[in-house]
């Protein structure tokens, strides 16, 4: 399965456009780890189109979410970078 769940705090948020004009987003998602009882910040690099960008948005910086989606890949110039298709988008505090 390549499902994936993060719950954290949206950081550095950012309105963007597509070539053909349409509204996206891009931010960090702080989400928090803990390993050998030592807990620290982990940044996943996210993007979001479509009604997921719209919900991001409409909570803002600095709020804390929860995403689901689909993991996927990109290959660029050679190499291969994840990427995280956010699908689902709610309010982590509810």
């Amino acid at each position: 399965m390549n499902n994936f769940t993060f719950t954290g705090q949206v950081y550095n948020l950012e309105t963007k456009q597509t070539k053909a004009g349409k509204t996206f987003c891009t931010f960090n998602l702080v989400a928090e780890e803990t390993y050998k009882n030592e807990t620290r910040p982990i940044v996943i690099k996210m993007t979001a189109f479509n009604q997921a960008s719209d919900a991001i948005l409409s909570f803002g910086d600095g709020s804390h979410i929860k995403v689901s989606g689909k993991l996927d890949s990109r290959e660029w110039q050679g190499k291969h970078y994840p990427d995280f298709r956010i699908i689902e988008v709610e309010d982590a505090n509810s």
